[in-house]
């Protein structure tokens, strides 16, 4: 067998080469792929040159960095309020740099359609009640569980009263002379609750009564109310005499519709004859009502008295007389009643009446 001497075409130095190239590549490869970015491709770790604490990094141009220093007032916000709407530090604007409606919990009105006006210089206080309430406006008419009446109009001259079931009725003020009258449950207006009446004589009558006469100033008009029992009429005059006359004098308590003669005598009073002498003296009538009513049953009691200064001559020959009498029954509901005197001397008698005062009272 024949051996042969092992031959290398690759000479030592081109080894070396290889080597050589090979790690020259390694090192390229590990530059490339651990080399930091070129900028402005690096971390913000990288660039901490010129930032201070506090400071908010933020894009001012295209590929440029720059920094919003921090705001040492308190509770600053941040906005876009800088120059070409950068970034910037500033307080929260309520006109416009907000959304959403703030509810009542945050001291809002929970509304967006809520305004208030009023005070214009200094801070005002409005002191509202701790509950849930209507505010009182023009935009309703204000109730009458508010204080109001419930309307926007009120009739001319009327009188406002409630009527009890939260709303209110107008009281007329019906006709002239009227009053405003409780009848224990609500108000009208009524005529006056009178419980006197008056009448009187502003002149002299007479002479005459020759013949029963109506006495001047005597008639009394019974009210609308009517009358009750216990309900009084007193009526006074003064009368002058001459010689003439010696008749009975009579007065007699009329009650009709009429305030004449033409009224029917109730209660007749007789007193004793007169003398042919002159007097002057006084007659007074007192009537009570005992009872009233329709058809019959009304009566009256009476009394009349006489009173002269001639003593025992003139209008009488006694100082002083007292008659009574007791009236049948009448009805007292006749509307427009009229209660009142009249007076006979007698034949002959001429009488000059100077004063008459007639009252009623005691009415319901």
């Amino acid at each position: 067998m024949m051996f042969m001497k092992k031959f290398s075409l690759v000479s030592p130095a081109n080894k070396v080469f290889s080597l050589i190239l090979l790690l020259a590549i390694s090192i390229s490869f590990f530059t490339y792929v651990f080399a930091a970015a070129p900028n402005p491709g690096h971390n913000f770790s990288a660039i901490g040159g010129g930032a201070a604490q506090g400071d908010i990094i933020y894009g001012s141009a295209a590929d440029t960095l720059g920094a919003l220093a921090k705001d040492t007032n308190a509770t600053r916000y941040l906005s876009n309020a800088g120059a070409s709407n950068n970034p910037a530090w500033s307080q929260i604007n309520l006109t416009n740099g907000v959304s959403g409606i703030l509810t009542g919990g945050n001291g809002g009105t929970g509304s967006g359609f809520t305004a208030f006006s009023g005070p214009t210089t200094a801070l005002k206080t409005f002191a509202l009640p701790d509950a849930s309430a209507t505010i009182l406006t023009d935009n309703a008419d204000v109730t009458v569980a508010q204080g109001g009446t419930g309307l926007n109009t009120l009739t001319a001259n009327n009188l406002i009263v409630g009527n009890g079931t939260g709303n209110v009725t107008f009281v007329a003020p019906g006709t002239s002379g009227n009053v405003l009258t409780s009848n224990g449950t609500t108000w009208s207006s009524a005529a006056p609750d009178v419980r006197t009446v008056f009448n009187q004589s502003t002149a002299n009558q007479g002479a005459g009564f020759a013949a029963d006469t109506y006495v001047t100033g005597s008639s009394v008009a019974i009210p609308s109310t009517g009358l009750q029992v216990g309900t009084r009429y007193h009526m006074v005059f003064e009368a002058s005499k001459t010689a003439a006359g010696v008749a009975t004098p009579i007065l007699n308590v009329r009650f009709g519709t009429n305030g004449t003669t033409a009224d029917t005598a109730r209660c007749t009073l007789t007193f004793s004859a007169q003398t042919a002498a002159t007097d002057t003296g006084t007659f007074e009538v007192w009537v009570t009502f005992r009872t009233i009513g329709s058809g019959t049953s009304a009566v009256m009691q009476c009394v009349g008295q006489r009173r002269h200064g001639a003593s025992i001559t003139g209008f009488g020959t006694l100082v002083s007389q007292t008659i009574k009498a007791t009236s049948a029954g009448f009805d007292s509901t006749v509307a427009n009643s009229i209660i009142g005197v009249s007076a006979n001397g007698g034949t002959s008698a001429s009488w000059t009446i100077s004063l008459v005062q007639a009252e009623l009272e005691n009415l319901p």
